[in-house]
């Protein structure tokens, strides 16, 4: 079970670029989580593997984490956005909206979107090479919207639960 890593070449033609990324593991690799570790606005991966090249190994210690930090130059820009729940209001299927001149752009917060892992409650929106954000727009579980005008570009913000 080697990790894979696909990427999409426009429509439905995908390669599997793992090894041209330095992605690629020998390992069988179980679970997988995305996030922006090192809050640079390019999103990094966490892998849990598994070695078999030991058989008197016990079980616990098969186990381990590699963080893979994504390292590729990319000179666009980008909106990072955190959700903070509260003792009421989860962040777990909020629906972040982020408004810029393009059209909006929407995530939706999940939790489990990989086998036996959870993501965290944030996102990173792309913007291109001249981007701007007009606004963060967040529909909260329950109905409630939660409204950021003009987000900082190249950074991250972290939008509260009403």
């Amino acid at each position: 079970e080697k990790n894979r890593i696909f990427r999409n070449r426009g429509g439905r033609v995908f390669f599997e670029a793992g090894w041209a990324l330095h992605a690629a593991m020998e390992d069988d690799c179980h679970n997988l989580m995305e996030a922006d570790f090192d809050r640079d606005g390019r999103p990094d991966l966490a892998v849990v593997y598994e070695d078999r090249s030991d058989p008197a190994l016990p079980p616990h210690a098969r186990f381990g984490l590699t963080v893979l930090l994504n390292r590729i130059e990319n000179p666009n820009h980008w909106v990072g956005i955190r959700l903070r729940g509260s003792p009421r209001t989860s962040p777990l299927g909020a629906e972040i909206r982020l408004l810029t001149p393009a059209g909006p752009r929407t995530a939706v917060v999940v939790a489990g979107d990989s086998w036996a892992a959870q993501g965290a409650p944030e996102t990173v929106f792309g913007l291109g090479p001249t981007g701007t954000a007009e606004a963060v727009e967040v529909r909260w579980p329950g109905g409630r919207i939660t409204r950021l005008e003009r987000p900082n570009v190249d950074a991250w913000q972290v939008i509260a639960a009403p």
